[in-house]
């Protein structure tokens, strides 16, 4: 559960990392995305912050704080990543680190300027995507959420340092392996799509 003075810091964050509202001063900020989520104004956020009951608390935070995450941009300057869960753990979007011992590519996460890709993908889903900066909403999104999040660079690496190990990529891997490996990819990718091609005529 989010106690209270969690879930006031992240409401701050929303107004603080919106600069789509920059004619707007801090207050009206405040308001608007208190308006956002279901408040009428800050005032009314705080309020309800102060008085409900910690049964209303626990029941209500959770959910408050996925649609805190769900609206707010990235407050943080450094480099975010993109994680996506799937039935079998997480995908990232990736970035070439390197070749491993049998010349294939080894790929970890990529390093994203996430207040210009937060907005675009926004657009482009119809579901959720997160911004989560903290332990505890990178815990309730894993376990919870299930949907696309950019998250900090470095938070990622203390949750999924595998994801950023260069312990598969082989320094010595021989350039002609890597060629071979890479003509065999393409030839098959070539087979694929003469396969589909022929399936469809």
């Amino acid at each position: 559960m989010y106690n209270r003075n969690q879930l006031l810091r992240a409401f701050k964050s929303l107004a603080h990392a919106d600069d789509s509202q920059a004619d707007q001063g801090h207050c009206q900020r405040l308001h608007y995305h208190a308006q956002r989520l279901g408040f009428q104004n800050f005032e009314h956020y705080r309020r309800w912050l102060k008085t409900a009951p910690e049964t209303s608390l626990a029941n209500i935070s959770t959910r408050l704080m996925e649609r805190v995450c769900a609206t707010r941009m990235p407050s943080l300057d450094e480099p975010y990543v993109e994680f996506t869960p799937v039935p079998d753990g997480i995908s990232y979007y990736s970035c070439w680190i390197g070749w491993d011992s049998n010349g294939d590519d080894v790929r970890g996460p990529r390093p994203l300027d996430a207040k210009r890709s937060v907005p675009l993908m926004r657009k482009k889903n119809e579901h959720p995507v997160y911004v989560v900066e903290s332990p505890r909403e990178l815990l309730a999104w894993q376990y919870k959420w299930k949907a696309m999040a950019y998250l900090p660079e470095a938070l990622a690496r203390e949750f999924f340092p595998s994801f950023f190990s260069k312990g598969l990529v082989d320094p010595n891997v021989s350039p002609e392996l890597v060629s071979q490996r890479a003509l065999e990819r393409h030839a098959r990718l070539m087979a694929s799509l003469d396969a589909a091609r022929h399936g469809n005529s």
